[in-house]
């Protein structure tokens, strides 16, 4: 195990089970698998990867700095189980807070740090510098905002756009420019930010492709992508804590529809991969 896997190792060794503990109790009070306790999990490896291909590149991050990019990439929505809007990060910050209260045994150095992350992390405008130095390039807040940006990529990405979009009160109708903008700038800055990991950005860039395709074609009211997402907006109105819940409702609820099934069987197949990248299948 090397320095990087070692730091890595003995962060989840004292922050997961406690933090997992405490953030499931608050997702199963509430309905939104597609920001359930799982997506922090899944921002979390993410996260890891980032830290791992900093590392290989020569960027350095401290034990303390990977504490707190796992802390706030396992609270950074959070503050979705008591507001859907904008609001929510700092509203993420106070849930934060109130697990370092009730756990003063685990001692988190970078506070102020994490604080800023989780409150930060979802501001999605496009940023135009292109020069960023080597200590916001392994900060807390540009990798836990990124590894969210990673998670709204594939076909995750795609429930995870509609979902969230539906429950702010958004027609259908608006939603796939809103998501074809918001998801250019994802990649923009994602892009912009960490260009030089040729083979991490590249990986990405089809994960990314996925979900721009899905939105590009939902204007087309004939389109199997327009089935879906109607078939997505009617199973929303039903109790899901989880996303692997509402998989496996919708799989043994859509009458056998051909796209909708695979749609999920490919979600399913993203959810299982330990690394999270998709399969690359497309829709028919």
């Amino acid at each position: 195990m090397n320095p990087i896997e070692a730091a890595i190792h003995q962060a989840e060794e004292k922050w997961l089970s406690p933090v997992n503990l405490f953030i499931t109790k608050i997702f199963t009070k509430v309905n939104i698998p597609s920001h359930d306790a799982l997506h922090h999990h899944r921002v979390w490896a993410y996260s890891k990867m980032l830290i791992k291909e900093l590392h290989s590149a020569n960027l350095g991050i401290s034990p303390a700095s990977i504490e707190s990019t796992l802390v706030a990439a396992m609270f950074h929505d959070t503050g979705l189980t008591t507001d859907l809007g904008e609001k929510h990060g700092s509203l993420g910050v106070a849930i934060c807070k109130q697990f370092l209260v009730q756990n003063p045994q685990l001692g988190l150095t970078l506070q102020q740090e994490t604080f800023d992350a989780i409150e930060k992390h979802d501001d999605k405008s496009l940023k135009e510098n292109s020069r960023y130095t080597a200590t916001q390039l392994t900060s807390p807040l540009l990798i836990v905002s990124t590894a969210d940006d990673l998670d709204a990529f594939g076909y995750i990405g795609v429930f995870r756009y509609l979902e969230i979009y539906l429950k702010r009160g958004i027609a259908m109708e608006s939603i796939p420019k809103k998501v074809i903008e918001n998801i250019n700038n994802r990649y923009a800055n994602f892009r912009n930010r960490y260009f030089s990991l040729n083979s991490f950005t590249h990986q990405q860039r089809e994960r990314f492709t996925i979900t721009l395709d899905f939105f590009s074609k939902l204007d087309d009211r004939h389109s199997p992508h327009w089935q879906i997402a109607l078939f997505i907006a009617s199973i929303l109105k039903h109790q899901h804590t989880n996303i692997n819940q509402l998989t496996h409702y919708a799989t043994n609820n859509c009458n056998g529809d051909t796209a909708i099934l695979n749609f999920f069987r490919i979600i399913a197949e993203e959810l299982n991969a330990s690394s999270f990248t998709s399969k690359l299948n497309t829709l028919p």
